[in-house]
């Protein structure tokens, strides 16, 4: 009597269990581009290219954009505060009130400490320089 009550359990589950499923023609992310699903997987993984920022310069009258990442190389010309500036990279360099980074103005072809611009210019928003 047992078995027979196993059976009839059993047998509905084991009959769905082995029905094939039916194939799907094209995988759900064929509507999506290419290049936006390859963008938007390398965006949750962080490996998306950093784009160039316009980053303000901030606090002293003038900042002084220099050949290389430290106060002791030349200064090309100052930038007065306020204005803005596109800067595509940084380069880890003298420490200026615990601000190591000096970002590159590539227009200017000149390096301003990370310490005198605004938020956009950020670790998380430049690349590192080669």
């Amino acid at each position: 009597m047992h078995f027979s009550t196993i059976i009839s359990v059993l047998l509905p589950v084991a009959a769905v269990l082995a029905a094939p499923a039916a194939p799907i023609d094209s995988p759900v992310t064929a509507a999506i581009p290419t290049e936006r699903l390859a963008l938007r997987e390398g965006e949750g993984a962080g490996l998306v290219a950093r784009k160039n920022q316009v980053c303000k310069i901030v606090g002293t009258n003038q900042v002084n954009c220099r050949y290389q990442p430290t106060t002791k190389a030349g200064a090309i010309l100052g930038f007065p505060r306020g204005s803005k500036h596109e800067f595509s990279c940084y380069k880890i360099g003298e420490c200026i009130n615990g601000n190591c980074t000096w970002d590159w103005a590539e227009n200017w072809n000149c390096f301003v400490s990370g310490y005198y611009t605004d938020s956009n210019c950020s670790r998380a928003k430049l690349k590192r320089c080669a």
